[in-house]
């Protein structure tokens, strides 16, 4: 049986994890959701596609499914439009409707081109039947430049969006369709000149605050939502961790926040975080990766299961490191699955 290091405190420091599926080298998984029934949908940012992923089949390898491509094949984007990430229609965050099962909202959009932006809503009623996916976009962002990590706000229908360029959290309101700024402030922008680098990029609600992480400043903050009117609750936001270039995170059921680092290749656990009382943040754990690891390298985003199965297991994308690569190079993409022994708060 392997071992495995632990802290002075008798936590795990790295927990075993278990490959569910792998795409190519050079693919740029993005961000995961969970479906009610245990299935999974991943994006692929560079490549502008959506994948089913069923993790509970015998051969998980062999469920994967493109089910949707913002750019049709074929198609050429104009050389003259390219942007850090290429001139093609990105795929970010995949956030379901807390209200409508089965339906979810997604994003696309040249990277760094106003204009370019939507919110486009993806319906998976009918997917499992006769394996029928409708995409419609929903809503225009014209001032954004790059959409990126979401979060509903419960009670409210309000879907809050990262811009990581304008250093904005943006809002649409999945019944009215309104669009817009829900907070700007510094802490959510660039610091550095590093243009492909994200400043929000995950957001993530909880028990009354949404965390983001700020990439570029390398922090993790917290903003307090006005519990009648899904706002934000003006002066509240607080930095919460420090030294931390997080991409996407998760919390359980006790107040863990699971943060995914790309290209500091880990994931790692900030206990207690979420909590109300909670202050900055001094102790972290490694639960998967290292800066050697060139298997987990690149993790993007973590999303717990649903099912009695998985529901303390977190589902892990990675990148193989395009970011930063371990070794030789980036290796392939993979979607993990980690059991943190925790149910998640989903």
């Amino acid at each position: 049986m392997a071992t495995y290091p632990v802290h002075v405190d008798g936590t795990l420091a790295h927990l075993p994890w278990k490959t569910i599926a792998t795409f190519p080298v050079g693919t740029f998984l993005e961000n995961i959701a969970v479906r009610s029934n245990g299935t999974l949908l991943v994006s692929s940012m560079l490549a502008g596609e959506i994948f089913f992923l069923d993790p509970n089949a015998e051969d998980p390898q062999s469920t994967v499914k493109k089910i949707h491509a913002f750019v049709p094949e074929g198609t050429v984007a104009e050389e003259k439009e390219a942007g850090d990430y290429g001139n093609g229609m990105m795929a970010e965050a995949i956030i379901e409707d807390p209200i409508k099962k089965d339906h979810f909202y997604t994003f696309s959009g040249k990277h760094g081109k106003s204009g370019s932006w939507a919110v486009f809503k993806v319906d998976m009623e009918r997917f499992d039947r006769e394996g029928t996916v409708t995409v419609d976009k929903v809503a225009d962002v014209p001032w954004a430049r790059w959409l990126n990590g979401a979060t509903f706000i419960p009670g409210s229908s309000k879907l809050v969006v990262a811009d990581s360029l304008l250093g904005q959290l943006i809002s649409y309101d999945v019944n009215t369709g309104e669009v817009e700024t829900w907070l700007e402030d510094p802490l959510l922008g660039k610091v550095t000149d590093r243009p492909p680098w994200p400043g929000a990029n995950g957001v993530q609600y909880h028990r009354g605050h949404i965390f983001v992480t700020s990439s570029d400043r390398a922090i993790l903050i917290r903003a307090q939502v006005e519990k009648s009117t899904g706002n934000y609750v003006r002066s509240s936001l607080t930095v919460m961790a420090q030294g931390i270039a997080g991409d996407d995170l998760a919390f359980d059921e006790k107040g863990n926040a699971y943060v995914t680092t790309n290209p500091q290749q880990t994931v790692l656990r900030f206990p207690g975080i979420g909590l109300n009382d909670a202050v900055l943040a001094v102790d972290r754990f490694m639960v998967v990766g290292s800066w050697e690891s060139a298997e987990t390298a690149g993790p993007t985003a973590a999303a717990f299961g649903r099912t009695e199965k998985d529901n303390t297991c977190l589902y892990v994308t990675t990148t193989g490191g395009l970011i930063n690569p371990v070794g030789k190079g980036p290796v392939l993409a993979r979607v993990f699955r980690v059991d943190v022994g925790v149910k998640g708060e989903v």
